[in-house]
């Protein structure tokens, strides 16, 4: 399972936040099937300091929304005659402060993420 979370600003205080899943189920090295999901959320922010700004984009708001798209993937395995795949629960902090040291490591300053 691969996990990816995007976040760009529309005409702030807008911004649109996607959260990408794709997994893969395979048996006996057949690939059964494939989902690939982009579930995505229009956030406005008002009254909140420009440094906030990225962890409540990048955390917060994929953890509301990962439980619908959890459900979504759930419901369409399901409904394409396999058992429903049902996801585990996801740290968003973990994956944006691993993000974040990864981003900081390739380009020397910490806390160098930028919004896509």
């Amino acid at each position: 399972m691969n996990v990816e979370v995007r976040a760009r600003a529309m005409t702030p205080p807008t911004y649109e936040v996607e959260l990408g899943i794709k997994a893969e189920a395979v048996r006996e090295s057949e690939v059964m099937f494939i989902v690939d999901l982009t579930y995505a959320a229009v956030v406005s922010l008002a009254n909140v300091d420009k440094k906030s700004i990225q962890p409540i984009l990048m955390i917060e708001a994929p953890r509301l929304i990962y439980p619908f798209a959890r459900r979504v993937i759930a419901d369409a395995t399901r409904d394409g005659g396999f058992a429903p795949l049902n996801l585990n629960p996801i740290d968003f902090q973990q994956l944006f402060q691993e993000n974040q040291a990864r981003a900081a490591a390739t380009s020397g300053a910490p806390g160098s993420t930028k919004l896509a």
